[in-house]
């Protein structure tokens, strides 16, 4: 994964990444999620996919994603939607098993 912008934001707690990586098939935002905190070294709970872009033709994807510095700034600035959809099957399939 090479890191193409690294823009922080004070105001919000937050960084906004964008980064690049290759595959032979469209990366999943799971999996998306899992290679941008482990290239930053931060907890996967404070990264948010915003978007994954595919290249036709190409084999390279474009991520957006914005790693915040605390869950409280998470809670407090990141979009419901997005959150939801970083919030995955797996996970959900679980809290449903536990009810």
């Amino acid at each position: 994964m090479k890191i193409l912008k690294d823009i922080e934001n004070k105001l919000l707690d937050r960084r906004t990444v964008i980064c690049a990586t290759e595959g032979s098939k469209t990366i999943k935002r799971s999996e998306a999620k899992k290679r941008l905190a482990k290239a930053l070294g931060v907890d996967e709970d404070l990264v948010i996919i915003k978007k994954i872009h595919n290249r036709y033709g190409s084999n390279e994807s474009i991520i957006e994603g914005k790693v915040y510095n605390n869950k409280e700034a998470l809670k407090k600035y990141a979009r419901p939607h997005l959150v939801k959809r970083n919030t995955f099957v797996e996970e959900n399939k679980e809290e449903a098993k536990e009810e």
